[in-house]
């Protein structure tokens, strides 16, 4: 009795058994999720090479140190903006979340800016030419995100400019007269920016960078006075973007 009873129960949670299986295996399925993949990864360390293109601002101030054109030290200042672009080159090193690195760059410009010196007769001018500027600067960055740099950067600057004082009539020059001064300025580089990494290879930016240079002097023959001192301040302000190659 006690055999046949084991018997029967078997077989009842066997059939029950085997009941659940065939109702599951007729159950839909579910499809798979799509989560789309991931951005890559990059690496910062390696060298790079790119293109930049920008707006340029001309911050000039001339001096009349000895009063010629009016009061002695009497300023006047005039500022301009243009285009500039250029080519920029460097070296990342990434540690952790921090992006160390250096670069260099040179670019030429449009910006030009006059002003008149003389307030009573209107005859005598000043104007300075921005022709080019390069930097050599560090670079001091971290990573948002993998891809996101936030940096900041500074170092020396260089610039070619070019001063110039015209007279149209007898007074600081003779009569038509000009004179002026070319030069590569020598001084200093301060900015910032932001980079995002598109892929391994590509990187593209936006920078501003302000740079600051001593005075210069010029010295006057003044006709029928005597020499005559004026001494330039210039100072330059970027904002470009760029896209660069990262090997």
């Amino acid at each position: 009795m006690t055999g046949r009873f084991l018997v029967a129960l078997i077989g009842v949670i066997t059939g029950f058994a085997l009941t659940q299986v065939a109702s599951a295996a007729d159950m839909p399925t579910k499809a798979p999720v799509y989560s789309p993949p991931p951005p890559p990864v990059c690496g910062w360390t390696g060298p790079y090479i790119g293109l930049s293109l920008g707006w340029i601002g001309s911050y000039n101030r001339i001096t009349d140190v000895d009063g010629l054109q009016g009061p002695a030290g009497e300023q006047h200042k005039y500022n301009s903006s243009g285009i500039t672009g250029g080519v920029y080159a460097g070296y990342n090193w990434q540690v952790t979340n921090w992006v160390l690195g250096v670069e260099g760059d040179f670019s030429g410009t449009s910006a030009k800016s006059s002003v008149v010196i003389d307030d009573d007769d209107f005859d005598s001018s000043a104007t300075t030419n921005v022709y080019w500027t390069s930097t050599f600067r560090g670079r001091v960055g971290y990573l948002i995100n993998p891809n996101l740099l936030l940096y900041g950067t500074g170092g020396l600057a260089l610039a070619g400019i070019r001063n110039l004082v015209v007279d149209f009539d007898e007074g600081v020059l003779d009569p038509g007269s000009t004179i002026s001064k070319t030069s590569t300025r020598v001084g200093w580089v301060a900015g910032g920016g932001i980079e995002y990494m598109f892929t391994p290879h590509i990187i593209g930016r936006i920078e501003g960078l302000y740079m600051g240079f001593s005075e210069k002097t010029l010295t006057t023959p003044g006709g029928d006075d005597d020499p005559s001192r004026f001494t330039y301040r210039n100072n330059i302000a970027t904002a470009r973007a760029g896209v660069a190659w990262k090997w």
